[in-house]
């Protein structure tokens, strides 16, 4: 055979385990000088060759070809829809997480990009034919456009022509100064019908043609100047300090340890415009859909059209559209919440992560990534800085920066004219012997009637959604779960209906309990029993409420936030969507009704979480000239998170949590690797779960692991037993003793190659490293 046989290795857009691994295709002679890794293709695949979509992972030369390889069938574009950089990225993501590989490929590829396969079945002289068929949702915007024709005559003798037509004449007099319009647009202006502008086509005087246009996720949004402001001492130390750190170590990570409104953006901004200046690209995540309009403005405002945004509120098209405008190099800097660390940029230069502590950050999907680990990895990759933002780093995080896997900065001033908000923390036990059973203080109550006369605005959190928290029988004990998950149903009182918070599920509201027929009792706070609360302490303030349920509508959360901005509303009432990033200079008050509820999680972060929480919200007050307060309620307001948030001492509490911390030898003192086996019968669940825990400590002994009770806890049913109809067992591994790289080792053996001898086929593993979420 000739020497220039060449061979593309491939992995298939296929999600079943077999198929995680390397196709070999031989490329055809007319594709052998185009083709390139990262390119999509089409291939034969089976006894049948069904044609599946494949990606080139790489492509070498080879002196013969291996017996019953097939050919590719073809390219689907001409150029790469990932680089050489995604492609390496993808391969640390399925040896960091053990992942599939089709599953780190498809965080870079838009879904309205990827084809689908259908088979069509037809009948030819009676014989029975098959062909196979590929559609893609990748329809491109068309939109008709109108313009003047280049027939029409001089201005004057039209305007002569059309004495008797005033509607036709006023479409012309606007094309004449716009030149070029909308169909729908230009209708709209001229106040007319369609049918006025196909006349003036039929006259030739119009031409009327259909255009593909970018869908504009901005909907038209006017980019308001956002001036930059002169740096104040504190932010000018800090900002030359990153400046220094990344000329001197570029590819060591920076935290940016920044009190709430301390100015935190604004560096940001300083830093992505000199990266401009380089050519480079940016991106910057932050941690909530909500916060994404803000800081768009933001840099809009700053840097013009050159900002795309990227997020699951988008429609499929328009995401699909703004991954085109950063891939083909149209625009520099993207903003987005943790999947937007896979903008497709070929320069880049510089990574942002805004409220860097956030759990959201952490994706409870397959595959199961941090949007900071990964970006740790890419600006390595990619020889691109990374910063990170956050009031109340974790406790990792800020223990990296002590041993200088971090360069830490910090800012411990608001800018000019803010000041931290003072605190008073209310005892609701205090409140309860007083005979106060809601779940407003008399001290809340008086700071927000205080507001209100003042026309200053008041922002309340709490983190449940829902009227009625609890519906139970005080009779025999019956608490109304969703059929398919092991949690309590909340009642939600504007679609009177019950609703599970985990899978959706959802039923008719009943009034008897199903098993005794005695009346049910409906009890608990949600957002939407608070706001109807407020409405009858406050019936002329205009209260707002902003939580899942109210903004499931695109564009609704830039819409309230908007509205809140613009002072249409007294009251803020939301759940954790409101806590973090938003700046009102009006909003001189801040209650959080339950600062406690999250310190009863079985969770080794709750303590941590819980003061972050109230660090966040509390940062909200008292962000203008007028100086703001915080009421902070709690059954516990002697636990150390909630005292040292009151006191806002992030120090001091970082001190407290890292000893408990070493002590139990939790992250950052080990890794994690959470292992969740599930299915629809629990003995199968259990039995999968026991297999797999017995083959890890055959393994463990096999080594010589002398502490194997503080590498592998023995499997337990989950806090959350069953959700989705399925029954629930975890498995827990730490390192320490064994590293995380021989802990990952043992999991691909026992776990993915010989997942058949252990695990009932009716029983799902997922494998979660450094879990957020222990239910």
């Amino acid at each position: 055979m000739s020497s220039n046989i060449k061979i593309a290795s491939v992995i298939l857009d296929h999600y079943h385990e077999k198929m995680d691994h390397y196709f070999d295709y031989l490329v055809p002679e007319t594709y052998q000088k185009s083709i390139m890794p990262g390119m999509r293709v089409l291939v034969p695949f089976g006894k049948g060759n069904k044609t599946l979509e494949a990606y080139i992972m790489k492509v070498w030369d080879s002196r013969e070809a291996p017996e019953n390889l097939k050919f590719i069938y073809s390219l689907i574009e001409s150029k790469t829809v990932m680089s050489s950089h995604h492609l390496k990225l993808v391969h640390w993501m399925k040896k960091h997480y053990l992942c599939r590989y089709i599953e780190g490929i498809r965080c870079f590829v838009p879904s309205g990009l990827v084809l689908k396969s259908n088979r069509e079945v037809y009948y030819e002289n009676g014989i029975r034919m098959v062909r196979e068929k590929t559609s893609s949702k990748n329809t491109p915007k068309k939109v008709l456009y109108a313009s003047i024709a280049t027939s029409m005559p001089p201005w004057d003798e039209l305007k002569t022509m059309m004495k008797r037509a005033p509607v036709q004449l006023k479409v012309m007099e606007i094309l004449r100064e716009k030149k070029t319009l909308p169909l729908v647009e230009l209708i709209q202006l001229a106040g007319t019908a369609r049918q006025t502008v196909k006349s003036l086509e039929t006259k030739k005087l119009v031409l009327i043609e259909e255009k593909i246009v970018s869908r504009n996720p901005f909907r038209n949004r006017p980019i308001i100047p956002y001036p930059a402001p002169v740096l104040t001492e504190d932010q000018l130390r800090v900002w030359k300090g990153i400046k220094e750190s990344l000329t001197q170590h570029p590819q060591k990570p920076v935290l940016l340890h920044g009190i709430t409104g301390s100015g935190k953006t604004e560096i940001y901004l300083h830093l992505i415009e000199e990266n401009l200046k380089k050519g480079k690209d940016s991106i910057i995540m932050v941690p909530e859909i909500s916060l994404t309009p803000q800081m768009i403005d933001r840099f809009r405002g700053r840097c013009g059209e050159t900002v795309a945004v990227l997020h699951s509120h988008l429609t499929q098209g328009e995401r699909l559209d703004e991954w085109r405008k950063i891939k083909d190099g149209k625009v520099k800097i993207v903003i987005g919440p943790r999947s937007a660390i896979f903008a497709p940029f070929r320069n880049l230069g510089m990574i942002v992560i805004d409220e860097v502590h956030e759990s959201s950050y952490k994706s409870e999907q397959s595959p199961r990534y941090h949007a900071l680990e990964v970006a740790r990895a890419r600006s390595i990759f990619e020889k691109a800085n990374l910063l990170m933002g956050s009031a109340t780093p974790s406790v990792e995080s800020y223990y990296q920066s002590l041993q200088e896997e971090f360069h830490l900065e910090t800012l411990e001033e608001r800018i000019p004219g803010a000041k931290l908000p003072d605190i008073e923390t209310v005892d609701m036990r205090q409140e309860f012997k007083a005979g106060n059973t809601t779940l407003f203080s008399q001290k809340l109550i008086c700071r927000i009637k205080e507001r209100l006369e003042r026309g200053e605005q008041s922002i309340l959190f709490l983190n449940r959604r829902g009227y009625s928290t609890l519906v139970n029988c005080f009779h025999c004990g019956n608490t109304m779960k969703c059929d398919y998950c092991d949690i309590p149903m909340k009642w939600h009182r504007r679609d009177n209906r019950l609703k599970c918070h985990f899978c959706g599920w959802e039923q008719k509201t009943i009034t008897q309990c199903p098993e005794c027929q005695q009346e049910l009792v409906y009890k608990g706070f949600g957002t939407q029993k608070i706001e109807e609360t407020l409405k009858e302490y406050f019936p002329d303030a205009s209260i707002m409420r902003m939580d899942m349920d109210t903004t499931r509508q695109k564009g609704s959360h830039e819409q309230l936030l908007q509205e809140f901005g613009k002072g249409k509303h007294d009251i803020l009432l939301g759940t954790q969507m409101i806590t973090k990033g938003l700046d009102f200079p009006n909003v001189t008050l801040v209650g959080v009704l339950m600062a406690d509820a999250s310190l009863g999680l079985p969770d080794f972060r709750a303590s941590e979480k819980t003061f972050q929480l109230i660090t966040q919200v509390a940062g909200r007050a008292g962000r203008g000239e007028i100086s703001g307060n915080v009421v902070l309620q709690t059954y516990q307001p002697d636990h150390y998170a909630v005292s040292l948030a009151a006191r806002q001492e992030y120090l001091a509490f970082y001190q407290k949590e890292i000893q408990l911390r070493k002590n139990f030898r939790y992250p950052p003192f080990s890794d994690m690797i959470l292992i969740t086996f599930s299915g629809k019968e629990e003995e199968n669940v259990k039995f999968s779960a026991e297999a797999s825990y017995k083959s890890f400590i055959y393994l463990l002994e096999e080594r010589g692991n002398e502490s194997i009770e503080n590498t592998i806890m023995a499997p337990v049913v989950a806090p959350l037993t069953r959700a989705e109809g399925k029954y629930r067992y975890h498995l827990l591994l730490k390192s320490g003793d064994t590293s995380i790289n021989i802990l990952k080792k043992m999991i691909k053996y026992i776990l993915i190659e010989n997942k058949e001898k252990l695990i009932d086929s009716s029983v799902t593993t997922v494998i979660d490293i450094n879990p957020y979420i222990l239910l």
